[in-house]
């Protein structure tokens, strides 16, 4: 990951009939500033994420209501595009 940071992180609680997960969706940018996405699941968080894990994704929702309630208003602030 030389180069690379973390742009944002997601984290989500996902359930349906008979399933539930806690998948947090990752960004990173490369030294380039190309963005990806990658998943880690709960096995694969460790015990600082999952410790960090609720109060994140509580504060995700949050924002991103408050962000979807925004852009529905019409207030939905400056397009920014990334070069390449």
């Amino acid at each position: 990951m030389a180069g690379e940071h973390v742009v944002a992180v997601a984290p989500e609680f996902a359930q349906g009939p008979g399933w539930s997960n806690r998948p947090l969706t990752i960004i990173v940018s490369d030294s380039d500033g190309k963005l990806r996405s990658e998943c880690l699941q709960p096995d694969e968080q460790g015990t600082e994420i999952g410790l960090l894990f609720a109060t994140c994704a509580s504060a995700h929702s949050a924002m991103r209501e408050a962000v979807e309630r925004r852009i529905a208003g019409g207030g939905g602030g400056r397009k920014r595009t990334r070069p390449g």
